[in-house]
């Protein structure tokens, strides 16, 4: 019996789609890749079976995302959509930039004033999350009687609405209700758009170098360390265009910093990463010697690495550990030259490097610590609410 070339062709295809399927599918689960380079994150891996997360949904709604972190080509497949979805922004490029002091929506993002911003959201959002990290920092900290808490929250976009100037109030909530006393506690802080873009970036949701060290001196001040405190030995151009988190988000190419950066006169110092090796943490130098068409902020600042040391082999000075988010890449070497060891932990990825949750108590007591500073946006404490052993 003779077999028509169309059915074939069709069968043939069937088997094509269905292979490719199966080794797309068994690539996700079998081989995950966990950090997006192109996204600068971590992606969804398939979740384990479990019966409850399967009755309720939540597991059909996290292999949903698994899945089109895990496809194969996905990261392709994003900046090829996101790079044609760029050509149809400049439409509306005109109209973003004119319409001035509300907040409009394009294609899922928010913008004000010709600003990509993340959307305001007020406590009412995370209240919840939040009570849970005060209820275990509060129950940590009186397990720690003779360790020093420090608190300092960064306000970014997400904490206040350009049009109405409503502030979220995630830092006073959190102020108030942990017990490491107001001395203890501050907080980074802007009272219009004009200061907001003063000191973050166009492209990104980072702070820039005048945030950062703005920051550092506040923080300084509150550690007592205000007579030590390192000075900008200059402020550098740094070569290349870069193009932050929100333009890399939507594929805006034509929308970049000129990124500028100081130089300290950092105290020799050591920085060990989870194997235990000596790294650098931070590349101006090179960049600034290498000249690269392209930068980025943990480039330029250190990346995040879940867990790091920074000693500076001053045995006469105390050991802090530092939990924060990547709003820390840019004080870690400022805030460890005063210490002799810096811990830094960010909950966001620890897990991933080490193989271990933390466990807080168990840190401090074994590493010899006397201060623990809270450090980052809201990011970083809605994490602390997942602490499961502390």
């Amino acid at each position: 019996m003779k077999v028509k070339f169309s059915t074939l062709l069709k069968v043939s295809f069937v088997v094509l789609l269905s292979l490719l399927f199966t080794c797309g599918f068994a690539k996700a689960v079998l081989f995950p890749v966990e950090i997006s380079l192109y996204e600068q994150r971590a992606l969804n891996l398939m979740p384990a079976f479990d019966m409850e997360d399967y009755l309720s949904g939540s597991m059909q709604t996290d292999m949903d995302a698994a899945l089109g972190d895990q496809i194969q080509f996905s990261s392709y497949y994003k900046k090829l959509y996101n790079e044609f979805m760029a050509i149809v922004d400049r439409f509306f490029e005109q109209m973003r930039s004119e319409t001035r002091d509300r907040y409009i929506c394009c294609r899922g993002e928010h913008f004000f004033n010709g600003h990509m911003v993340d959307k305001y959201e007020p406590l009412a959002e995370v209240r919840d999350e939040l009570k849970v990290t005060v209820e275990k920092l509060n129950e940590i900290q009186s397990m720690l009687p003779e360790t020093e808490f420090y608190l300092y929250y960064v306000n970014n976009d997400t904490d206040v609405d350009f049009a109405t100037g409503d502030k979220s109030g995630v830092y006073d909530y959190l102020a108030e209700n942990l017990r490491f006393g107001e001395e203890n506690c501050g907080k980074f802080s802007f009272d219009s758009f004009e200061e907001y873009e003063q000191y973050f970036y166009y492209s990104d949701h980072h702070w820039n170098h005048e945030g950062s060290y703005l920051a550092y001196t506040q923080l300084a001040q509150m550690l007592g360390h205000e007579k030590e405190m390192l000075e900008p030995v200059e402020l550098v151009a740094v070569p290349g265009i870069f193009h932050g988190s929100r333009t890399l988000r939507v594929g805006a190419q034509d929308s970049f910093d000129i990124m500028q950066a100081y130089i300290f006169e950092y105290p020799p110092m050591e920085v060990r990463v989870p194997d235990g090796s000596l790294t650098r943490y931070g590349d101006l130098d090179v960049l600034l010697e290498r000249n690269p068409s392209e930068v980025s902020y943990v480039g330029v600042y250190g990346d995040n690495m879940g867990y790091m040391q920074l000693s500076t082999g001053n045995a006469e000075k105390d050991n802090i550990l530092v939990i924060g988010d990547s709003y820390d890449n840019a004080l870690l070497k400022l805030l460890a030259s005063h210490y002799n060891t810096t811990h830094s932990i960010d909950l966001r990825y620890y897990s991933y490097f080490m193989t271990e949750p933390f466990v807080f108590t168990e840190y401090v007591k074994e590493n010899n610590i006397s201060s623990v500073l809270l450090v980052g946006s809201r990011i970083n404490f809605l994490e602390l609410a997942k602490l499961e052993q502390w």
